[in-house]
């Protein structure tokens, strides 16, 4: 990860071990942040007024938002899934 940024991380094989463990800690939380942005851009576009959520709280619950969970069961998901599949083949879902 400090590789991506600056191409050689000989500066931090030089510190002492608290300061380039809290630099690696730093990088970290920066690229993970980078990803939340990029995801909340991903969910922005398909935002409404009713169900917007700003980036501070999108990132602070818990630093990762997942999925919703689905209501269907198991079966019911499987058969929408037969059913995308057949309108691929160009037949009528069974």
């Amino acid at each position: 990860m400090l590789l991506k940024r600056y191409g050689q991380i000989d500066y931090v094989l030089q510190m002492d071990v608290e300061a380039g463990i809290e630099q690696i800690n730093k990088v970290y939380e920066m690229e993970s942040k980078q990803q939340s942005w990029e995801m909340y851009l991903t969910r922005y576009a398909n935002m409404t007024q009713e169900n917007y959520v700003s980036f501070d709280d999108f990132y602070k619950p818990k630093q990762t938002v997942s999925p919703p969970q689905s209501k269907k069961t198991k079966q019911e998901i499987l058969d929408d899934a037969e059913s995308i599949l057949a309108a691929f083949r160009g037949k009528e879902a069974v």
